[in-house]
């Protein structure tokens, strides 16, 4: 991490305030609505409503940044509008603290430019390693679990202690420190290019990059996990949304929630921040499928916790299951699509989860207005181990990675 081309550093500061950011969205969102008088079927519409605007915005961007000619629109100029769109909603949300269309339509684009800055920030991660720069994104990743873990937490306290009226007050501190990481790390950028010379302007590529809908028709296996990825991610996207409900079912309350969502971030850490090392011997298409299995195995046991305890320790499970995939989805689009669809392929990878998200949002949200918690939890699970025998099945074996 010492050499003159290695950014891992401050790719690691632009990744702690981003998953802040998303602690902020998928861990404290039904907290502030259900605060200002939501139900938890308002309070999935909204999520929602947020997520598909994300999954569609995220990938349109990525779009963009591929099929750009001689690199006019790149992440390094998106940036800085988005993060001022998520402040911008996160300051009406101060303002208009009541429930309303006002807040419900400002939260979902808060959410949607939220989720979308993750296509951004993958994008400048590719191209640094394509310019020739090194970044060791196990340990960025592993970085932004510890952010993510220290948001829970204080955001569970400041809830508790002061009101949940503070969360977009968060957000907006948040989104600032963001925008400062991304500056930080676009100068180390610049410098590491211009002592390089050559490593100023990214390998041409004879192919073009296709469209979407091209590149999920030509790229069908891929296409498999990504489906597969949407059912298995919808148990965590149930757990997710709706952790406050989860947390009361077991006998907990709001300062638990940032305890239990602080530890799952936690949890998770060592095997993101080591996944390099602790994979070497891997294959990436083992790991991913590995992690796979592990999401219905962690989906069992939140769905059998009946306790603050016991649903802390099926928490532990989010480290082989999330942890490793977090690291291997990365790797393996890398190793499996070609440079000029990099981005569509790293935002598609993401957006999945979103739209999980979204799924989750919606029928979850109403199940938990008529079935018990327990119920919902167990449906989600059957559901999430269908998702993982059909992304299973599209993995495709990857070359040995032992040396």
């Amino acid at each position: 991490m010492g050499d003159r081309r290695s950014l891992t550093i401050p790719y690691s500061c632009v990744q702690a305030p981003y998953w802040m950011s998303m602690c902020v969205f998928m861990g404290f969102t039904a907290v502030y609505l259900q605060y200002l008088g939501y139900d938890n079927t308002e309070t999935g519409m909204v999520l929602a409503s947020g997520t598909l605007l994300g999954s569609l915005l995220g990938p349109c961007l990525a779009s963009l940044i591929d099929r750009s000619v001689s690199q006019s629109l790149s992440a390094a100029i998106l940036i800085p509008p988005v993060l001022a769109a998520e402040a911008a909603a996160l300051f009406i949300l101060v303002a208009f603290p009541v429930k309303g269309a006002v807040t419900s339509a400002v939260y979902s684009v808060f959410i949607a430019v939220s989720t979308s800055v993750n296509t951004l920030n993958l994008r400048l991660y590719t191209d640094a390693v394509h310019r020739g720069l090194q970044i060791d994104f196990g340990i960025a990743r592993g970085i932004g679990s510890i952010g993510y873990v220290l948001a829970s937490f204080v955001l569970g306290f400041l809830c508790e202690s002061i009101s949940e009226k503070i969360i977009p007050a968060a957000g907006i501190v948040i989104c600032a420190m963001q925008l400062i990481a991304f500056l930080n790390f676009r100068n180390h950028l610049k410098r590491n290019v211009s002592e390089g010379g050559c490593l100023a302007v990214l390998p041409e590529s004879s192919e073009k990059a296709s469209s979407i809908l091209t590149f999920l028709t030509e790229n069908r296996r891929f296409s498999l996990i990504l489906l597969g990825t949407v059912l298995a991610f919808y148990s965590h996207g149930t757990l997710c949304s709706f952790f406050i409900n989860v947390v009361e079912n077991v006998g907990g309350g709001v300062g638990d929630l940032g305890i239990l969502n602080g530890l799952m971030a936690l949890f998770e850490t060592p095997v993101v921040l080591l996944y390099t090392r602790l994979t070497k011997r891997w294959r990436t298409s083992s790991v991913l499928r590995f992690a796979f299995i592990m999401f219905t195995l962690k989906a069992a046991a939140v769905a059998a916790a009946g306790s603050v305890t016991a649903l802390g320790a099926a928490l532990v499970l989010q480290a082989p299951s999330f942890g490793l995939y977090t690291g291997a989805i990365v790797l393996y689009a890398d190793e499996i699509i070609a440079h000029e669809d990099s981005a569509k392929a790293q935002s598609l990878a993401f957006t999945v989860t979103m739209i999980a998200n979204m799924l989750a949002s919606v029928v979850a949200g109403r199940q938990l207005d008529v079935l018990s918690v327990s119920t919902v939890l167990w449906i989600a699970c059957a559901v999430c181990a269908a998702g993982s025998a059909v992304a299973c099945l599209g993995v495709r074996n990857t070359a040995d990675r032992q040396k």
